[in-house]
């Protein structure tokens, strides 16, 4: 999904108005022409000011909240925007390290890039976020990772999980949250038939990106992977 920014700006403008419109309406009423000492016109002017300020106050409130909203789109835009960033870098560098990986994203359907950290004192799992690019029409969505562990780690590491998608039916799948990597011939990492060749196993292929280099034939079982809900949302920076 292609996101814009044109909605908080909107926002933004939007809660302006609404203050300048809320202290407009009070600053009109307390210089009400009535000016006279019947009682009755006295009352009248206390129940307008009254009324005033309580408007005033539900304004601010809705501009409260606009503030707010605008504050978490942007936010969320910036995060879309850094996690597509990280994505180009990614495979970019797949291109230029591995001739191989780069012949297979060229036939790929779509890929995936998780920013992903590993380890560290007694969990040793993993979890993650990146995004999914179908090749052809550049759509993304954005996507979660998660692999539970329990023992002894080694100390965090993070790296770069990179997924070529051979086929529509595999990448739909999986941006879907329904792809279970347990069940890819990918989980028998160290085959030697496979890793002589580069190919696509079970219609994917993945890679891990570190800072000491890259690691082919990755060992995706027990990894669950689904679609982040607030950042493929239109309604958060559509």
């Amino acid at each position: 999904m292609k996101f814009g920014d044109e909605r908080y700006t909107t926002l933004a403008a939007a809660v302006a108005v609404l203050c300048g419109a809320a202290y407009a309406h009070e600053a009109a009423i307390a210089q009400d022409p009535i000016e006279s000492e019947n009682p009755a016109h006295e009352r009248e002017l206390d129940e307008r000011q009254d009324v005033a300020v309580l408007e005033r106050n539900d304004v601010e409130e809705e501009a409260a909240e606009a503030r707010e909203h605008v504050e978490e789109v942007q936010d969320l835009t910036a995060r879309r925007e850094e996690l597509a960033q990280m994505a180009d870098a990614a495979i970019e560098r797949l291109r230029s390290e591995d001739q191989s990986a780069a012949e297979l994203l060229e036939q790929a359907h779509g890929y995936a890039v998780l920013d992903t950290t590993k380890g560290g004192l007694i969990v040793t799992g993993a979890g993650g976020t990146g995004v999914a690019r179908e090749t052809a029409t550049g759509v993304e969505t954005f996507m979660h990772v998660g692999a539970a562990g329990v023992g002894v780690g080694a100390g965090l590491e993070n790296y770069k999980l990179v997924m070529l998608f051979e086929d529509e039916q595999t990448y739909d799948q999986f941006v879907a949250g329904q792809w279970d990597g347990s069940i890819s011939a990918q989980a028998a990492a160290g085959d030697e038939g496979a890793a002589t060749e580069e190919q696509f196993v079970d219609g994917i292929r993945v890679y891990r990106l570190t800072d000491a280099g890259l690691i082919a034939q990755v060992d995706v079982s027990g990894m669950r992977f689904w679609p982040s809900e607030e950042l493929n949302d239109p309604d958060h920076g559509a």
